[in-house]
């Protein structure tokens, strides 16, 4: 495909897109993609780190060039040995943000040079404000004013000299949360010069006809059996990273206060048995799980192409986030699901989640009675969970992964 023209999109770097390794971000990226192609919108350039996997998935696209960055092995061993020093010296619990640095350095420099030689209709950088630094060389700030889009999923803690890049473009975010945080923290910013002022809101969707497609009942019944669970134990769903801010610590400590024994709490994601991150925050996990062996079930990584099955078969999920997350996915999906939850009052998660939907807990220093006390009433009260289902799919109706990318494109100008 002829890129000259095309909306570029510029993603972190980290991981694929295609997102054959998961990322929350990435997932979101593999949605508008995949909408585009079928309704043949207009054509894309995506710049994506490189994996054979990806490589092998980005031929099926039609309306979709990839740009794929290859890492040499040089970088990986100096990132793998800076990281094991960060590991030493920083906070462990915040070191996996330290992940990948040259990789990423090396990422912003090849898109930087590749974008120069093209003229792309667009650039939209995905997330990592970061990123826009790609706009500092090869004279890319003056070559694409006016047509710099920067789409932001979490909350800005460090502008890290960007402000100048992000008052010459149009942000969007996911939530009213954000674009409050954003324009006060850069009203505060001794970078710029007052406010950024060219935020809008556009929600995050996902995919609702693969997070409806099977019935409640026939997904129940399979992971049931997939999962050795007795059948008389409602499933409860966690899904999330395995760090302080999801709150799994929190959870695994309410469950010393559940007094009801026919649940089995299916702990999503990466599994800290056998992986090379040891820390204490882990061996705390480690250490509570303990206690409830019998109720607990970590199922490792799980595809995102099969997620809707644990979506539409658990009968509830606790997703006790104690950070600001700005839209997280876990929560949007859980909606478009008709699978009730309960989470937190904090940063965007009560612009998704509603209160008929959704139990929302303050984050306070009763957040484990809390969770315990709604984990009973969940499991006792049936009722309660097809109220809090149906409500959940009444909220989702416009939650369209259409909707979202006719928002998107409408964002970007392109009607």
């Amino acid at each position: 495909m002829n890129q000259e023209g095309t909306i570029a999109i510029i993603t972190t770097g980290l991981l694929p897109v295609p997102s054959v390794m998961g990322g929350a971000v990435e997932n979101l990226v593999q949605n508008f993609i995949d909408e585009n192609e079928r309704q043949g919108g207009p054509h894309l350039t995506v710049y994506s780190t490189a994996t054979p996997d990806a490589i092998e998935k980005a031929k099926m696209y039609t309306h979709t060039d990839f740009v794929f960055i290859h890492t040499p092995w040089v970088i990986r061993t100096a990132d793998s040995i800076l990281y094991s020093v960060f590991r030493r010296l920083v906070d462990t619990n915040k070191s996996a943000s330290l992940r990948a640095i040259l990789q990423r350095l090396y990422f912003l420099r090849k898109v930087s040079k590749h974008i120069a030689r093209k003229n792309h209709r667009k650039i939209l950088f995905e997330n990592a404000i970061i990123q826009t630094h790609i706009l500092r060389w090869h004279k890319n700030q003056e070559r694409y004013k006016g047509r710099v889009y920067v789409h932001i999923h979490n909350e800005i803690t460090n502008f890290y000299k960007t402000y100048k890049y992000l008052v010459g473009a149009k942000i969007i975010v996911v939530s009213k949360f954000i674009r409050d945080s954003l324009i006060a923290k850069s009203a505060q910013s001794n970078e710029g010069s007052g406010p950024l002022q060219n935020v809008s809101v556009l929600k995050n969707a996902v995919d609702n006809t693969r997070f409806t497609a099977m019935t409640r009942k026939r997904a129940s019944k399979l992971l049931h059996q997939q999962y050795a669970i007795d059948a008389s134990r409602k499933i409860v769903l966690f899904s999330g990273r395995l760090t302080p801010e999801k709150g799994i610590d929190v959870l695994l400590r309410a469950l010393d206060r559940v007094k009801e024994q026919n649940y089995q709490l299916l702990v999503v994601g990466s599994s800290f048995f056998g992986t090379d991150i040891k820390n204490p925050f882990l061996k705390e996990l480690r250490d509570l799980t303990e206690a409830h062996r019998e109720h607990v079930t970590f199922t490792g990584y799980i595809d995102y192409d099969n997620m809707p099955l644990l979506y539409r078969g658990c009968d509830f999920a606790v997703l006790p986030s104690v950070c600001n997350d700005a839209a997280p996915l876990t929560v949007i999906e859980s909606i478009t699901a008709g699978l009730p939850m309960i989470t937190t009052n904090r940063g965007g998660i009560p612009e998704y989640a509603s209160d008929r939907a959704a139990i929302l807990l303050d984050t306070d220093e009763n957040l484990e009675l809390s969770i315990a006390k709604n984990i009973e009433k969940l499991l006792r009260e049936d009722d309660t969970l097809q109220a809090m289902s149906k409500a959940g799919q009444r909220a989702a109706k416009d939650m369209t992964l259409y909707n979202y990318y006719r928002g998107l494109l409408e964002k970007l100008g392109e009607k």
